[in-house]
């Protein structure tokens, strides 16, 4: 499922981060928001700054910025809100623009010891909370 960058919603997103409520940071290739829908108290999504659908499509340079950005982005989810462990998600299908899912998990979350649910029913954050989250994990970076 090809997407023209004039056409992606996260291309658009990041054009002008700072605009959206749930903008945590800048980052050299990447942008970085709270997911407003927590299915996992805390999470976090990473949005490559250029239109790549496909992993493969990023030059080596690039990605180990990414790789770099991911990783100061999940260090501040754990500083910020101690979760017993984080997953990391790249799946691709419903948007096709590369994008981490950064999911902090809790001991006795809905499905601890197992993949994350994607299709449970998640919590959305009203303004406030979006920016209590958004708060907490700039202070964290």
């Amino acid at each position: 499922m090809a997407v023209s960058k004039d056409d992606c919603a996260f291309c658009q997103l990041v054009a002008d981060p700072q605009a959206d409520p749930t903008w945590i940071a800048d980052f050299d290739h990447t942008v970085a928001f709270v997911n407003r829908n927590q299915m996992y108290r805390g999470s976090v999504v990473l949005i490559t700054r250029a239109h790549h659908e496909d992993l493969l499509a990023i030059e080596d340079e690039e990605f180990a910025s990414i790789t770099r950005d991911l990783r100061a982005m999940a260090a501040a989810v754990q500083q910020a809100f101690r979760p017993a462990r984080i997953n990391y998600a790249n799946l691709g299908n419903m948007m096709p623009h590369q994008h981490w899912h950064i999911i902090p998990r809790s001991e006795g979350d809905a499905s601890w010891g197992k993949a994350p649910l994607f299709d449970a029913e998640p919590v959305e954050l009203s303004d406030a909370m979006c920016s209590a989250v958004v708060g907490q994990l700039r202070l964290a970076l």
